[in-house]
């Protein structure tokens, strides 16, 4: 699979997002290409190298005829599905325009340019495969807007990135555009914000350079690696909290909002607190993207006053997963793998509990069922 992740340090703009896929490997040509799809006819990208407060990378401007024709918001929307790129990216990009409106946002907060830049952005991810995208927290600016327009907009961020992390830098500059903000949030709307860059076998990077002169870098930097759900190695975030406060139900409860939300494991420790009063320690395990989700969940569904947060590196089996048929029904196994060679083989319980009910034989007869099926088709396949 492949991942992107963003750095959102300096902000986000459509042109830097834009330059900074192109540096990584995007093909300006066929992006070209594409947006004429959008009824934009004549329409290409000016890519070039720059730099930027010692952060080097490509400046990229979409350059639009003198008569785009007439591009606003709800038609490009009417459009996204013609565009030659797969489903998500469509969906994506679709998403990010009906997010806009949703706002508030009007063909008077950004012009044909800014617009036809977004296509351009999600025809990019697509020309380099990205499956997943994942953000840092957003560096916001804290200038005051200078009027209306400027208002609308820092109105239209600050709605769009409702829910993900952000910080002020502490500089007069407008860091992030609506459209950036729309393209990114929706992107990672189900990864979140991360501290933490997520593991992965990195494959390029590339990084956006702004046109204009900033007190810092006007950049913005991704990196494009193939993301594995689990790797031989990696690292986690392990989040702790003592409670003496709650009832079963409500630990219960807890564990199951945790899991819900993507946390790898949940635990609970018998441990003896101040004032001889019997408690529990919650323990979480989880990656860096699902890192604020599961800290939110914390603190909002506990009596807790706050976390720990520790992390450290892991060693697992490199695992994938393959459906086999027995004489029950089709199961899933999971194959786990050690130095290329088939370690052990797990049938799903979930399926088993199934089979095993419906064709009311012992729940074991099942699992060795799909087990020797499993362990019989690995061996067809390996030779």
């Amino acid at each position: 699979m492949t991942l992107v992740y963003i750095d959102c340090s300096y902000g986000a703009s459509e042109d830097r997002l834009l330059g900074a896929l192109i540096d990584a490997g995007a093909d300006s040509g066929k992006i070209e290409n594409a947006l004429s799809i959008l009824n934009v006819q004549g329409a290409r990208i000016d890519a070039e190298p720059a730099g930027s407060h010692g952060a080097a990378g490509v400046r990229a401007r979409v350059i639009l005829p003198d008569s785009p024709g007439n591009i606003t918001l709800e038609n490009l929307k009417r459009t996204v599905e013609r565009l030659p790129a797969r489903a998500s990216i469509r969906e994506t990009l679709f998403n990010a325009f009906s997010r806009l409106q949703d706002a508030g946002a009007t063909d008077e907060d950004f012009g044909p340019h800014d617009l036809v830049t977004l296509a351009a952005v999600a025809l990019a991810m697509d020309g380099l495969g990205v499956e997943e995208i994942a953000i840092s927290a957003i560096g916001f600016g804290q200038g005051k807007p200078a009027g209306s327009v400027e208002l609308s907009r820092t109105r239209l961020v600050a709605k769009l990135s409702a829910g993900f992390s952000v910080f002020s830098t502490g500089h007069d500059v407008a860091l992030v555009t609506p459209l950036a903000a729309a393209i990114i949030t929706t992107a990672a709307l189900g990864s979140g914000s991360s501290a933490v860059m997520p593991p992965m076998r990195l494959v390029a990077s590339g990084c956006g350079i702004g046109g204009e002169e900033w007190p810092i870098p006007n950049a913005l930097q991704l990196f494009v690696g193939e993301h594995e759900s689990v790797s031989e190695s990696d690292r986690v975030a392990i989040v702790e909290t003592n409670i003496d406060d709650m009832t079963a139900q409500g630990l219960g409860h807890v564990m199951q909002v945790l899991l819900d939300r993507g946390a790898l494991d949940v635990y609970f420790t018998p441990i003896q607190m101040k004032k001889n009063r019997p408690a529990v320690m919650l323990s979480v395990i989880c990656t860096g993207l699902t890192l604020e989700s599961c800290i939110d969940a914390l603190l909002r569904e506990t009596t807790t006053l706050g976390v720990r947060i520790s992390y450290a590196s892991r060693r697992c089996l490199a695992r994938s997963s393959i459906e086999v048929e027995t004489a029950y029904g089709a199961v899933s196994v999971k194959v786990a793998l050690l130095n290329g060679q088939v370690r052990s083989v797990m049938p799903e319980y979930d399926d088993c509990h199934r089979l095993a009910l419906a064709a009311d034989v012992p729940l074991r007869e099942v699992q060795d069922s799909a087990s020797a099926a499993a362990l019989d088709q690995l061996k067809r396949e390996r030779g």
